[in-house]
This record gives structure tokens, C-alpha cells and sequence, in this order.
């Protein structure tokens, strides 16, 4: 067994509990419309030119507590910096534009 497959197989329990925490929590604020507003949030704001990445991501943040606002849905904070997050990396990835 190699020493990434070792490393992995450590840590993958802790990944685990991680993970399932943070779907746990974006399924119990909102779900696919925080899942699909935070996409759309990003992408709008990595189109933001002259912004900092602390201001792209407070604008997304902005942008994804207003979408709820106007719905009148109650969403908790660390839903919202976990979906932004996710979706970050989604981009950085190149799957969404």
C-alpha cells in the first residue's frame, strides 16, 4: 500500500464526519436553493473585476443572504460560508463559469 493511499485511509474517516457535517448543514438551510444561489452568487462575483478575494466573497455572501431575504427564508451563516466555499472550489475547478 502506498503512503498517499496510508495518508488517505487516515484521514478519511475525519473527511468523513467533515463533510457530512457541512452537506448536513447546507441540507437543513436551504438545500438545492442555497446550493444553486451560492453557484450563481460566485460566479457573479468572480466576474467582479478590481475586488479583493475577501470582497468577492462578501459580495457573494451578500448576494445569498439577499435571494433568502427577498424569499423570507431564515438560512444560518455557516450554511452560507460552506456553500460559498463549495462553490469556490467548483469554479476554481472550472465546472461552473
Amino acid at each position: 500500500m502506498s503512503i498517499f493511499r496510508k495518508i488517505a485511509n487516515f484521514f478519511k474517516p475525519t473527511l468523513k464526519t467533515f463533510f457530512s457535517a457541512l452537506w448536513t448543514s447546507i441540507s437543513e438551510n436551504g438545500g438545492q436553493l442555497l446550493i444553486d444561489v451560492s453557484l450563481q452568487a460566485v460566479s457573479q462575483a468572480a466576474l467582479s473585476p478590481g475586488l479583493t478575494n475577501e470582497e468577492r466573497f462578501n459580495l457573494a455572501k451578500a448576494l445569498v443572504l439577499s435571494e433568502f431575504k427577498k424569499k423570507g427564508l431564515p438560512v444560518a451563516g455557516n450554511a452560507i460560508n460552506g456553500a460559498i466555499e463549495a462553490a469556490y472550489a467548483q469554479y476554481k475547478a472550472g465546472l461552473i463559469k
